[in-house]
């Protein structure tokens, strides 16, 4: 690929610059017939209007643009024995830095990110599409790794999520990964062989190793360790509760896996990670602010009249605001309704007014 690249390089240099030398040609040519006696140049004018359309210089651009150049086949720094290229051929670039590629290949193509899926469901959906095929196939005890792979599938979801709670989900920002997931699963693989599958190894191994790799506050770390208490032991197989309605299901192939996770996942709630319902007012308060941030800068900067003054325009739309209000409740009369012995919702409703 770097050869390709350098002799289709040397090619675009070596045209460049016989169009330049081509152009210079005519040009020299042209000044050359200028240098003529002046009266030659005036009884001879009107007839090479006739005969020549363009000047030299114009013709030469014309032959630079519709030059063929056969001679690069001759030159053998500019011969390729490679195969060539499909026209329906693309490349898939990476985002790690490389020395390799060239700069002109990157700036002429289309950048694209990946922005990582939201919610449980889709994280769970994304976890288990890390597996190229059904990695149960091969398993000698299929029934306890396709659980186990459900199990984690989850966990990594949790795990990922739990970071939009901040400090009531973890107390530092860790970067796991899909590589944690997948090498959980094969570390799985190899201690399935054994006779009785050893889960305080493999709970150790997953919290303490894969994505205990990446904690480092105490309390995460027993967090990590308390959710893989609950989901991989030896009772994985037999319909585990993950959370408050999502059980594991019976699946046989991966299609039904995709499909359990798109039908039986509850609606997404701070239930599902184990935290209070009151946990998501901090991370939805914060989506709001920046919800009505980017609206609040996307408005006109000079909106309403011109030259009004801002503060008048603000003025105005809260006299506006103020006269849709409803009217104001009179305690009296409200408090000469309610009984004596008042309950508790009534001391609510006369406080609310």
């Amino acid at each position: 690929y770097t050869k390709l690249a350098s002799i289709e390089k040397r090619k675009r240099e070596k045209r460049l610059a016989a169009i330049a030398q081509r152009k210079m040609d005519a040009v020299s040519a042209e000044l050359a017939g200028e240098t003529q006696p002046q009266e030659s140049a005036e009884e001879d004018a009107e007839s090479k209007d006739e005969e020549r359309p363009a000047s030299a210089a114009d013709e030469a651009s014309v032959a630079a643009d519709n030059f063929d150049f056969e001679d690069d086949d001759d030159d053998p720094e500019l011969q390729w024995d490679g195969p060539k290229g499909d026209p329906s051929f693309r490349v898939f670039l990476s985002a790690e830095p490389s020395n390799k590629i060239p700069i002109g290949i990157l700036q002429r193509s289309i950048k694209l990110t990946n922005e990582p899926p939201s919610g449980i469901q889709a994280n769970m959906i994304r976890a288990l599409a890390y597996f190229s095929n059904e990695p149960w196939e091969n398993s000698q005890k299929p029934t306890e790794y396709k659980a186990v792979v459900y199990a984690m599938c989850f966990f990594h979801a949790v795990v990922i999520e739990r970071k939009k709670f901040g400090p009531q989900g973890w107390n530092r920002v860790y970067p796991f990964n899909a590589g944690d997931l997948l090498t959980c699963i094969e570390v799985f693989y190899n201690y399935e062989e054994r006779t009785r599958i050893p889960w305080d190894d493999l709970r150790y191994v997953f919290g303490e190793i894969m994505y205990g790799g990446h904690i480092t506050d105490d309390w995460d770390r027993v967090l990590c360790s308390a959710y893989l208490q609950n989901f991989i032991h030896a009772g994985v197989t037999e319909e585990l509760e993950l959370a408050p309605g999502l059980f594991i299901p019976s699946f046989n192939n991966y299609k039904e896996a995709k499909d359990a996770m798109e039908e039986q996942v509850p609606p997404e709630s701070p239930l599902l990670y184990g935290l209070h319902p009151n946990a998501e007012i901090g991370f939805r308060t914060l989506q709001a602010e920046v919800l009505f941030h980017t609206i609040n800068e996307l408005q006109p900067k000079h909106a309403g009249n011109v030259g009004a003054d801002p503060a008048e325009e603000i003025k105005v739309k809260l006299d506006e605001l103020i006269s849709n209000l409803p009217d104001q409740h009179n305690l009296q009369d409200v408090s000469e309704r309610l009984d004596e012995d008042r309950t508790p919702q009534a001391h609510v409703f006369y406080q609310e007014c």
